[in-house]
């Protein structure tokens, strides 16, 4: 469910940077759904996160030490046990949420550390002493976030009516993205049906500041053409076993879980991988009257 909006504009007065993200965040509110706000107003900046809580972050923003630099984690981090493992030496006794570890990650180890990162998510960082915005996808880009570049702002949200609800300038249709929708359902790249709103590409690190907008990819599929043909029961097993690793991965939290059977081999196979320590568990799906 899209949570996400913000704008980044020097020139703009805190008053109307809270009125902007106000809109922002009354477009993509959705009615009788409870939500948690959490709201970060600074110098330039105003970001906001509605947090349903069924993924379990806890309050944001999260700070550094420091208290300059801050972050919003919109989506879920799967690896977080593996993380605190591996990076022992950043983490002492308290527990931390998932948006502390990613921040306490990056202010040690740099924003590269995201190539470590396993999930379904969108990063805000900010820094309160430069002024610079980050903005970082999941590998996939399966956690959506659009944007726009006007001369006065950077407006971004999951949704493309916060960006709407955020940009100062007339919006115009773009009419390859519109074609492209019509014909293939989706859009291809980072184009949209809007022209000059984009989405953040998968595994992207965009940073916006004083000095214009700069990105660059930090992971790309591993994919090697010179790797042996294995025996079909050798990928079975091997499929096997990184199916049910993914499924246990998301079976993590106190909340109660569902699966959504579409009626496809995908939510079956989902459903093959549960283990049976988490059985029974609820099941849906949708019919036509």
């Amino acid at each position: 469910m899209p949570n996400l909006a913000g704008i980044w504009s020097p020139d703009l007065s805190s008053e109307a940077l809270r009125r902007t993200l106000r809109a922002q965040l009354r477009r993509i509110h959705v009615p009788e759904v409870p939500y948690a706000e959490y709201r970060e107003i600074t110098d330039g900046l105003a970001v906001g996160l509605l947090d349903h809580g069924i993924l379990e972050n806890g309050p944001q923003p999260v700070e550094d030490c420091s208290r300059q630099k801050v972050s919003f984690l919109d989506g879920e981090l799967y690896n977080v046990p593996e993380l605190k493992r591996r990076f022992s030496a950043c983490f002492g006794q308290r527990e931390m949420t998932a948006p502390e570890v990613c921040l306490r990650l990056i202010a040690r180890h740099g924003v590269e550390v995201v190539k470590y990162f396993n999930g379904l998510f969108c990063l805000v960082l900010y820094n309160r002493s430069s002024h610079e915005l980050t903005l970082i996808s999941d590998r996939f880009g399966f956690r959506p976030l659009f944007y726009v570049h006007r001369p006065t702002a950077f407006v971004f949200g999951s949704e493309l009516k916060a960006v709407c609800a955020g940009d100062p300038d007339r919006r115009t249709v773009d009419d390859i993205g519109t074609i492209e929708l019509f014909i293939y359902g989706s859009n291809f790249g980072d184009r949209t049906w809007l022209q000059d709103y984009l989405r953040l590409p998968p595994a992207t690190i965009m940073t916006i500041g004083p000095g214009g907008v700069k990105q660059h990819k930090y992971w790309s599929y591993p994919y090697d053409e010179t790797a042996p043909t294995l025996d079909q029961p050798t990928y079975y097993t091997a499929f096997g076993s990184l199916m049910g690793r993914a499924v246990e991965r998301c079976l993590k939290g106190s909340h109660r879980i569902g699966l959504f059977l579409s009626g496809g081999y995908d939510s079956r196979s989902v459903a093959v991988a549960i283990p049976k320590e988490h059985l029974p568990l609820p099941a849906f799906t949708f019919d036509h009257p």
